[in-house]
């Protein structure tokens, strides 16, 4: 089976645009690619333990829920999109590659962004999840800044050696983030040696995140760049950006 996860739990406008514009994408887009779709529009379900974490996390908690209780089997897809992400191209269904367990996109401002991400449920990503949620690692460096700004990204970072980003979440590009990649953390101890990360995971191209739009061009930083609105795959509203309606629009095949 392949699942398609999205919580939506918007307080303001923002969750009158998603039931009107991206929920409706979604649900298409599951039905051409035969994916069910679960769609969370209520946190009643987090336990009380795991309220003390950023809404980010829980995406993780429920995932974590489904294998644990056999709602997820090995073999099946559960796919996470973040609720202000727009499908634009429909075209392709959000897996693994073959043979991979992982995958998620370097988005358009180079960070390994867990904002859309994909899993194959086996031995390796139970293990995975269970070592992101790790209460000791999150204990240890929940106060830190990085942590405090990207959450569960930052544990993916620290897992995959990823050295430590940070700069003004207003101000994202290059010159703040510059790509790093696994094992670009020199100083500590990644729980994923790069071999077994390359044989477990994927990184996508950025057409599967594009966070940044600029005067009508997509700007790519990893690993292309187009001036194509229709190559665009996940239009990704991140940072609380202005949700722009257009994209909605767009013919997604």
């Amino acid at each position: 089976m392949k699942y398609l996860l999205v919580i939506a739990t918007y307080p303001d406008d923002r969750q009158k645009q998603f039931e009107e514009q991206h929920s409706p994408r979604n649900k298409k887009y599951c039905s051409l690619h035969r994916f069910k779709y679960i769609e969370v529009n209520s946190l009643n379900w987090i336990p009380e333990k795991c309220q003390q974490r950023h809404v980010f996390w829980y995406r993780w908690f429920f995932i974590q829920y489904l294998m644990n209780n056999g709602f997820l089997k090995d073999g099946d897809i559960i796919a996470h999109l973040d609720a202000d992400i727009c499908i634009v191209n429909g075209k392709l269904p959000f897996v693994p590659p073959k043979g991979k367990s992982f995958a998620y996109a370097i988005d358009s401002c180079n960070t390994h962004c867990m904002g859309a991400f994909t899993i194959k449920v086996n031995d390796w990503s139970r293990g995975m999840v269970d070592n992101l949620l790790n209460e000791e690692r999150w204990e240890k460096f929940k106060d830190t800044p990085f942590w405090k700004m990207f959450h569960d990204q930052a544990s993916w970072y620290s897992l995959a050696g990823i050295k430590s980003i940070f700069g003004d979440p207003n101000q994202l590009g290059w010159d703040n983030f510059p790509y790093l990649g696994w094992g670009s953390d020199i100083e500590n101890k990644a729980v994923y040696s790069i071999e077994e990360l390359i044989e477990n995971v994927e990184i996508l191209p950025v057409e599967w995140n594009v966070t940044t739009w600029r005067k009508n061009n997509v700007y790519f930083r990893f690993p292309t760049k187009t001036e194509k609105k229709e190559d665009v795959i996940f239009r990704h509203f991140a940072s609380k950006v202005k949700w722009e309606e257009e994209w909605a629009k767009i013919k997604m095949i």
